[in-house]
């Protein structure tokens, strides 16, 4: 094979590992209706994430083990829950 065509290859089967190491968390944030940009926050590795119009969102996290997922918007109690995420799984909370 020449070289030209190894790195594509090299690039394509590295993209596949790393997604399959790689966990989705996603949901819908409602309370009177979904809440657009509430706050999505892991504790654990400092990443916050917002909702969209329709109180959805989605995350990747990259590594297995415990998380604490703090969920928040003006006007509404901070919500917390604790997540054991596994490589490769999908979560919706």
């Amino acid at each position: 094979m020449n070289s030209w065509c190894k790195i594509p290859l090299i690039f394509l089967l590295s993209i596949n590992i790393l997604s399959a190491q790689s966990s989705k968390v996603s949901g819908v944030i409602s309370g009177d209706g979904n809440l657009e940009n509430a706050t999505i926050h892991i504790l654990e590795i400092f990443q916050f994430f917002s909702s969209d119009k329709k109180g959805n969102y989605s995350f990747i996290i990259s590594e297995s083990g415990n998380y604490t997922i703090q969920f928040s918007h003006l006007g509404y109690k901070t919500e917390t829950r604790k997540l054991l995420v596994e490589n490769g799984k999908a979560y919706i909370l």
